[in-house]
């Protein structure tokens, strides 16, 4: 999804990072019906940067939503 995200951004990573899960994400128990904990910790940070991840973390979250609509459907909820 990280990825998917990325490409959809149209702009180079603007400094290496590294994304962190969170929760049931972490735990291993994440369902379609989890929230979505996330960080990301990045080598530097200025106000593009952090324009950019604030982007690419919504993006990353309406992402994941739209997957977890798609799954809801699939099982009939």
């Amino acid at each position: 999804v990280i990825k998917d995200a990325v490409s959809l951004m149209n702009k180079p990573l603007p400094c290496d990072f590294d994304a962190v899960a969170l929760g049931s994400m972490a735990r291993g128990e994440s369902s379609p019906y989890s929230d979505l904990e996330f960080l990301f910790l990045l080598e530097q940070k200025d106000d593009t940067i952090t324009e950019y991840f604030e982007t690419l973390a919504m993006i990353i979250i309406l992402s994941y939503r739209k997957l977890a609509g798609d799954e809801a459907q699939i099982h009939g909820h």
